[in-house]
């Protein structure tokens, strides 16, 4: 029998990551501190527009693997060598808008 290391999370567990590691990086909420427990609804996941992505992301990720992807799409090193935030550009997982 293979016992995995790690246990696999579903689409609402990494929604909760998501939202979670964002506010912390935007200044509003200490992941480390509240050890990445946010409140979160259900009905909040299913509204939204990319929640297929969350589902993609689970099947591919456990949750400290999860945890690790994003913290690296988050940071970013600039030309001297220090971690600094990355654009928000790169974080949006829905349809791109087009300018008018």
């Amino acid at each position: 029998m293979i016992i995995l290391s790690q246990k696999k999370m579903d689409d609402f567990e990494a929604y909760k990551i998501y939202i979670a590691m964002k506010s912390h990086f935007q200044g509003e909420y200490d992941f480390v501190k509240y050890k990445g427990g946010i409140s979160a609804t259900k009905n909040s996941f299913h509204k939204r527009k990319d929640k297929k992505t969350f589902e993609e992301l689970s099947r591919r990720f456990n949750s400290k693997d999860f945890k690790e992807f994003l913290l690296s799409a988050f940071l970013d090193v600039t030309e001297s060598g220090n971690l600094a935030l990355a654009r928000n550009e790169f974080m949006w997982t829905g349809k791109r808008q087009k300018n008018i």
